[in-house]
């Protein structure tokens, strides 16, 4: 499946999905945020991480790094879009999962 396809499927439920997983889990060396982050429910979550794992409840295929920017042109704004939209300059004193 195209990244492109991949990316459009992704709805609300699926990034719900991915915080549970990320809590359950916590995010992988390499994969956690730079610059940016969603604040959820107390949490910081890295967008581009969240929209991969998204993206594999979505079509049951994870997006990889490459396959999309973060930040203000895919990640953030596909979050924002479905209704994600407390997205934060990366905090100093964020937790590590």
């Amino acid at each position: 499946m195209e990244p492109s396809a991949i990316f459009e499927a992704i709805k609300a439920h699926h990034i719900e999905q991915a915080l549970s997983y990320i809590n359950e889990h916590g995010v992988p060396n390499g994969r956690n945020s730079t610059k940016y982050s969603l604040r959820h429910n107390g949490g910081f979550y890295p967008p581009k991480y969240l929209i991969a794992l998204a993206g594999k409840f979505a079509t049951g295929e994870m997006l990889t790094p490459d396959d999309h920017s973060g930040g203000e042109q895919d990640s953030n704004k596909r979050l924002h879009d479905l209704g994600f939209a407390d997205i934060v300059r990366q905090p100093s004193d964020r937790p590590e999962y």
